[in-house]
């Protein structure tokens, strides 16, 4: 699975189009993630801290992979 840190900073980087991108590299077309559509997106703040927030990315990650 690849997992990517949805954040756009600066209006330019649409999360939903960097994913897409990622599936679309050529480079990565032989890996498993990219065959299984295996790319989550969660909300940067939660992945990127280094406080008690910290349990939201873990929260987060789980409900976008076992979101089934």
């Amino acid at each position: 699975m690849f997992l990517l840190a949805g954040w756009n900073y600066d209006g330019q980087h649409d999360p939903k189009q960097m994913e897409e991108e990622l599936l679309n590299n050529s480079g990565y077309q032989t890996t498993d993630a990219v065959k299984n559509r295996k790319v989550y997106t969660v909300p940067a703040k939660h992945v990127l801290c280094v406080s008690q927030y910290i349990v939201n990315a873990v929260e987060d990650l789980a409900d976008a992979v076992y979101s089934e």
